[in-house]
């Protein structure tokens, strides 16, 4: 109803489940940024949380532990970018398919793979054009061309492609 820029939440909530709540919110407004804190470290509640659409990922655990921290989740999507430590990036990656699919080329041009790395450590578009010294128009460019390579609805859906088939590191 009011459109709030931002959800926090968990998976565990006094009544229903954190991750379908992230679901409802980003189908009633694709702008909101959605942080998850995960009680449970698994594979699957990692993936449910991805899959999900959810901005930033982190453990319950690693609060305040340097390692996933609160400030800098927020800092990073707030101004555009996803946040996934190492921890939530390696249950993300699925070894099993990997090694039973057929190597795909999805002829990223190493500048979008610039680009993509970029997104997936937390990268603004503003961040990207200045670590790459481009402009803002170029990375929207790149993005939208790597959203298409790739077949993914937007940059967060890219960047969890790219961290499930190791596109980038």
């Amino acid at each position: 109803k009011h459109r709030p820029d931002i959800l926090f939440t968990s998976d565990d909530l006094e009544q229903g489940y954190g991750i379908d709540l992230v679901k409802e919110a980003k189908l009633v407004s694709t702008e909101i940024k959605a942080l998850i804190f995960l009680r449970r470290e698994t594979k699957e509640v990692v993936d449910e949380a991805l899959d999900a659409g959810a901005d930033g990922v982190m453990f319950v655990s690693s609060v305040g532990s340097g390692n996933g921290d609160f400030i800098q989740s927020l800092l990073t999507t707030l101004k555009g970018g996803i946040y996934y430590p190492a921890d939530v990036r390696d249950l993300a990656r699925d070894n099993k398919q990997l090694n039973d699919a057929p190597v795909i080329d999805y002829q990223l041009t190493e500048r979008e793979l610039e680009v993509l790395n970029a997104i997936v450590g937390g990268l603004s578009n503003k961040g990207i054009s200045e670590s790459l010294f481009v402009s803002t128009e170029t990375v929207k460019s790149h993005v939208s061309t790597i959203i298409s390579k790739l077949g993914v609805r937007d940059r967060t859906q890219a960047a969890v492609f790219a961290i499930r088939h190791r596109i980038v590191g």
